[in-house]
């Protein structure tokens, strides 16, 4: 479904941040955010900061410093704190999962990169306002629903319910979805977790 033109309007009212690994799942969101004239910036996993192009940027996901190099570049045009879409947690069904290396690797990802986000934003004085919206896939399951759950990523809810805690106005809320495996990223995901985002969390 396509999104309202009152989502659109709020679409455009603050910068956005999607962060995660280099995949088609970042590249839908931003090209999706981007094309209804949101201004983004893409933070993929890397080991070290770096520029890549327009609009995007390599980090280390669980680095303080990266991160606050990161949102001093995004906040250089000034305006309302950024919405932030963190996708780290999701991974599709192949790899380790509920395995000490699936912990390790979900982690430094999932929990750690989220305190170091926060840590970055409250540095800088750009936590009050800041929006996050936490997506993993498999963190759940529903009765019925098919597939295994991913235990790792258990650790994010914690965050979500922690970190707000800590930095009073700093929202941060995690959002379940369905493992996606194919090149392509179903486009009705991109548009519910902005909708989500703007919706929900709507200054």
């Amino acid at each position: 479904s396509s999104l309202r033109e009152d989502v659109r309007n709020m679409l455009t009212s603050r910068p956005w941040i999607v962060m995660g690994a280099e995949g088609p799942l970042v590249d839908a969101l931003h090209a999706r955010i981007e094309a209804m004239g949101g201004r983004v910036a893409s933070l993929v996993s890397g080991a070290r900061f770096g520029w890549i192009g327009e609009g995007r940027y390599r980090v280390r996901p669980d680095s303080r410093e990266d991160l606050e190099a990161a949102l001093v570049a995004v906040a250089a045009g000034g305006g309302l704190p950024p919405r932030v879409l963190h996708v780290g947690s999701v991974t599709g069904s192949a790899g380790p999962h509920n395995s000490a290396e699936a912990f390790e690797k979900a982690a430094a990802s999932g929990f750690w990169s989220l305190v170091a986000l926060s840590q970055a934003a409250y540095d800088l004085g750009v936590s009050n306002g800041l929006d996050v919206v936490v997506v993993a896939d498999a963190l759940a399951r529903l009765d019925g629903e098919p597939g295994v759950r991913h235990a790792e990523k258990a650790a994010v809810l914690g965050a979500c319910r922690d970190i707000p805690l800590e930095i009073p106005r700093l929202a941060m809320r995690a959002v379940d979805v369905p493992c996606a495996d194919g090149a392509d990223v179903p486009a009705w995901i991109p548009d519910a977790l902005i909708r989500e985002a703007v919706v929900v969390g709507a200054p």
